[in-house]
């Protein structure tokens, strides 16, 4: 295959595309962060919002506010598996493996 301004435009087009839709999804997780917060106003210890906002913020790279969350929703239900596995999977992912395994055990 050889080289043409329109394999380079093509390729940018798709490029430019994906981005996009990136730049979409973190402006829909950027606004649920604004539900989750009202909620918390309301509620400060709904569990589902608590944790919810956990895996956003993880999701945003914010990881020291997603810890908080994951771990005030555990402080609220210690046993709730999904707040459980998304701090596991936390944990894994930074490479922290033998409190991710400790978590992930009691799943």
């Amino acid at each position: 295959m050889s080289f043409s301004i329109d394999n380079y435009d093509n390729f940018n087009y798709i490029n430019n595309e994906q981005e996009d839709e990136i730049n979409l999804g973190i402006s829909y997780l950027k606004f649920a962060l604004l539900y989750y917060d009202k909620v918390l106003e309301i509620d400060p210890f709904n569990l589902i919002a608590t944790s919810f906002r956990g895996k956003v913020y993880y999701s945003l790279g914010q990881y020291y506010k997603a810890f908080l969350d994951l771990n005030k929703a555990l402080d609220i239900n210690p046993l709730e598996m999904a707040t459980l596995l998304y701090r596991g999977e936390a944990y894994f992912n930074h490479c922290h493996y033998e409190k991710a395994f400790l978590i992930l055990k009691k799943y």
